[in-house]
């Protein structure tokens, strides 16, 4: 198994922390999300000094999708997301991404226009998605991640994917808040190690989106990562939500040891 380990940015701290963290761990890149001071004009702006400084690391991004609606019922605001989806997929590949995260979230009322409608139009925008990044050389796999209380529950990804060539990043907390246990995200990832290219790792105790450190909380990553092949080939970011980069490097550390520990 090959297993390239990287770390989620938050928002809320520093970017640049993230660099230094994952340069001490001796982590393989950033996965950098680009929204609000890190946006898709920060890779080519701000950023491109920190790309720079850290020219060892890789890089992957999560692309927007606070407000960014994938399936809605309305052509030009669907047509318009996908154009600002497929900008940053490109500015992305422009900065050198191996890998860039999209959620395949529909916001529009589902009581009014249906759930297998809007679902339908995000299958739809995934697949304009990818189209666009043939048509227009970028190396940078699309990856499309579970999200929990969505209309697309985390079972039914595969399927989404199946005419196009985008993989799947696997989000660890949001299959359990989507009712998976360890056994069952096993199983996932043991069938669907095929699509699966990417795993988001975060901890949690019950079925919450707590993005704890990597052994705070219930779930069984040594199983998980038993479960997959041993030619598996992939990326795993860990995602931990917290103001202090110790417990963010204490995780990648921990991912280290699981990964020796599988081996």
């Amino acid at each position: 198994m090959n297993v390239e380990r990287g770390v989620v940015t938050q928002p809320d701290n520093d970017v640049a922390g993230y660099f230094e963290v994952a340069d001490a761990v001796g982590l393989d890149y950033v996965e950098v999300m680009l929204d609000g001071a890190t946006d898709r004009e920060w890779l080519s702006g701000e950023g491109r000094e920190l790309l720079e400084r850290y020219d060892d690391l890789g890089l992957a991004v999560h692309l927007p999708f606070e407000g960014l609606d994938l399936g809605s019922p309305f052509d030009g605001v669907r047509e318009a997301v996908v154009a600002e989806l497929h900008a940053c997929h490109r500015a992305a590949d422009r900065a050198g991404a191996d890998t860039a995260v999209l959620h395949p979230t529909a916001l529009a009322w589902e009581r009014a226009h249906g759930g297998a409608r809007l679902a339908a139009r995000v299958e739809r925008s995934i697949e304009e998605l990818d189209a666009r990044a043939a048509e227009a050389g970028l190396d940078a796999t699309l990856s499309v991640e579970n999200v929990y209380d969505a209309l697309v529950a985390t079972d039914d990804v595969p399927g989404l994917l199946a005419g196009t060539d985008a993989s799947m990043t696997f989000d660890t907390g949001h299959a359990r808040i989507d009712g998976h246990d360890d056994a069952e995200m096993a199983r996932f990832l043991a069938a669907h190690a095929d699509r699966v290219s990417h795993l988001h790792l975060n901890d949690t105790r019950t079925a919450a989106d707590e993005h704890l450190p990597l052994g705070a909380g219930s779930i069984d990553f040594a199983r998980l990562f038993s479960a997959l092949p041993d030619g598996w080939t992939g990326s795993a970011s860990v995602e931990v939500t917290t103001p202090n980069m110790a417990y963010v490097e204490r995780s990648a550390r921990h991912l280290d040891e699981l990964l020796a520990s599988t081996r």
